[in-house]
């Protein structure tokens, strides 16, 4: 195993931001993304096959992950409360800071790829405390987010 406190369970790390939202004078919403933090977990690709998912439904397998995450995202590191809309995560990466996900192609190339919240549900041991998160995500179509 490596070092940087990942263990088996959540053997993956990855960077959470969150907005700052202002709205022009024409009412215009702009987010300027920041980092938060650094969580472990675990997401690998969502094996749905096509049949699997609805016709009407605008979702590729191969953009989404699925997989758990050990804190509630939900409330930053300086504890302010952030809807599951209001959240990106990026630089999915191994023990060792090697990038998983990245994209290869037009404005982000060589850099993690972008992903925002599709589900977000606790698990609730035997003991009735939250162990983890589950979570979906699903690749963001707009991978132009500015750096941070």
């Amino acid at each position: 195993m490596g070092c940087c406190g990942t263990d088996f369970l959540f053997p993956m790390k990855v960077d959470i931001y969150y907005p700052q939202v202002e709205q022009n004078m024409y009412g215009q919403i702009k987010k300027d993304w920041s980092f938060d933090r650094t969580v472990n977990c675990s997401l690998l690709q969502d094996n749905l096959s096509k049949e699997d998912i609805p016709l009407d439904a605008y979702v590729h397998p191969k953009d989404r992950l699925i997989g758990r995450i050990q804190i509630d995202v939900r409330v930053s590191a300086n504890k302010e409360k952030y809807p599951v809309s209001n959240i990106l995560f990026g630089n999915v990466r191994n023990q060792f800071d090697d990038l998983i996900y990245m994209e290869t192609s037009g404005e982000r190339e060589g850099k993690g790829t972008l992903y925002e919240i599709v589900s977000f549900d606790p698990f609730v041991g035997p003991f009735g405390s939250i162990e983890y998160y589950n979570v979906t995500l699903r690749r963001t179509e707009n991978q132009g987010v500015e750096d941070w």
